[in-house]
């Protein structure tokens, strides 16, 4: 195992810094529109091993080429050259390893004229199952204050570069200078009628071993929002009007979902009561948590535009996300509550990055028009949908917006591309003769196959959190397939033209 390690993980090196074209043969580099940001100088220091062990010593000048590897993409950062750094580090006779003194990064940032300096360590703790640390702190050379302290880990020592990537974009977001229009400002509670008067409303009740929750026509015509279990049994959760786009929290405590006149609404399973954030007509759309479950983000209806907002469960801090007066089309979050959305820049619709704060806005893509991004499960990666070749097809970059490569291929258009749970493939809709189809793809670009053979039309594609089977509709009805092309009928309820169902993880 230590041997295989060591042989990927200098395998990368090797394509990295003998030839970077073989690792990025489709990198796009990109920088932000709404402003020119001046470039961050970072000079990057070799790694302590306190892993305790001494085949892990080469990890010492491995880890920072990794790092140096990714932070290079992105151009609001300048990489200290390693010959350079190496030659004022012998100049002042101080050593590599070992470096944190804040007085002695004071030194070697003047003598080589960089903003911070970043050093670390790589720790492993346990022998059955252990666990990986890396950590790095970030100093301004200038003042010798210690910036910023990140840290990433894991269980599997052959997911090494995996933590990597996650630690270079924190960094990315740590140091890359915020956009000049950022950050926006929070907005006044009064300017937009969201989230001013708490209704709460009991409601059916709903068991613990409700897995599925989906939208539905009821008999008065009205679209509810139902919860079932394994069964088949569906309770009605939503109580008047019109309501969509239903969605789990990650602790499968609550379900977000739109109401036509109250807007962004909650459930509580627990409390089996449904909260009406406000009494006012509201024009949202997409809700989504955020990872501790205590904070949705939405997108709302400003004037002609939608925009992206965050709140927290009592619609008392309510943020802007997206800059103002710019046309948004659709987001995702990922599991750090970084955002990635689709925004309308001239006649394009383009990718970008912010954080929670509605900071650090990075535009991803520029070439052709990009919509539908979502966050693979790490949190690491981004698929979407470009027309930049020929037909809308399915890519992914890395968060950093490097490595943006085709995954599909054929002769007609693509739609709504997600994650399975485990990252390892990618479910889409291929629209051939007119008609949606079901298609599964892994996400080294393999294997691609449309799974439903028929003649049917199949949309609100979603995984099962077992990762075996997908889940669709179809006319009104709720299905599930698996990769052999097996297609059951998943629950039969007196409700028609059902829609977006979503699974408890």
């Amino acid at each position: 195992m230590k041997n295989k390690l060591k042989l990927s993980f200098l395998l990368f090196l090797s394509l990295s810094f003998i030839d970077p074209i073989i690792v990025f043969t489709e990198t796009k580099l990109i920088s932000p529109v709404y402003a020119e940001v001046k470039k961050t100088s970072l000079a990057i220091i070799d790694f302590d091993n306190n892993s305790g062990n001494k085949d892990w010593d080469y990890m010492e000048k491995g880890v920072p080429r990794i790092i140096i590897t990714n932070l290079v993409q992105n151009k609001g950062l300048k990489i200290v050259e390693r010959a350079k750094l190496d030659k004022a580090i012998k100049e002042l006779n101080f050593s590599q390893t070992g470096f944190v003194n804040p007085d002695t990064a004071k030194k070697l940032g003047k003598l080589i004229g960089a903003d911070f300096a970043l050093f670390g360590s790589i720790t492993k703790f346990g022998t059955n199952r252990p666990t990986i640390v890396i950590d790095v702190t970030i100093i301004d050379v200038q003042t010798g204050e210690i910036k910023y302290v990140e840290s990433v880990r894991g269980t599997d020592e052959n997911n090494i570069i995996n933590l990597l990537d996650k630690l270079s974009v924190m960094v990315i977001n740590d140091l890359v200078p915020s956009i000049e229009i950022q950050p926006t400002q929070p907005i006044v509670k009064n300017e937009l009628p969201i989230y001013q008067d708490r209704k709460e409303e009991i409601v059916n009740k709903v068991s613990a071993n409700d897995k599925l929750v989906f939208s539905a026509l009821s008999s008065n015509k009205e679209r509810h929002i139902y919860v079932s279990n394994s069964s088949g049994v569906a309770n009605q959760i939503s109580t008047k009007g019109n309501n969509f786009s239903p969605i789990w929290s990650p602790d499968g405590n609550k379900i977000v979902y739109l109401n036509q006149k109250f807007g962004t609404t909650v459930f509580d399973l627990k409390k089996n009561t449904t909260i009406k954030l406000s009494d006012k007509i509201v024009y949202d759309d997409s809700p989504k948590w955020c990872r501790d479950s205590n904070k949705i983000v939405f997108m709302t209806k400003e004037e002609k535009n939608y925009a992206i907002y965050s709140s927290d469960l009592n619609g008392e801090n309510t943020n802007a996300i997206s800059p103002a007066k710019i046309n948004i089309k659709d987001f995702d979050i990922s599991k750090y509550n970084m955002i990635v959305y689709t925004a309308k820049i001239d006649t394009k619709w383009q990718i970008f990055m912010v954080d929670i704060e509605g900071n650090k806005v990075r535009q991803l893509t520029e070439e052709g028009n990009n919509i539908s991004p979502k966050w693979s499960p790490d949190g690491t990666r981004i698929i979407f949908i470009s027309d930049r070749n020929d037909y809308q097809k399915v890519y992914m970059m890395n968060s950093n917006s490097s490595a943006q490569v085709k995954l599909t291929n054929g002769e007609y258009d693509e739609e709504s591309p997600i994650w399975s749970p485990d990252g390892t493939k990618i479910a889409f809709a291929s629209i051939v003769n007119k008609k949606g189809k079901v298609s599964v793809i892994n996400v080294n670009g393999t294997d691609q196959k449309i799974i439903t053979k028929d003649k049917g039309d199949y949309y609100d594609i979603k995984w099962l959190p077992n990762g075996e089977e997908i889940g669709f509709t179809s006319d009104g009805n709720l299905y599930i397939i698996k990769n052999d092309g097996l297609i059951k009928s998943l629950i039969n309820i007196e409700a028609a033209s059902i829609e977006e169902p979503d699974w408890k993880r």
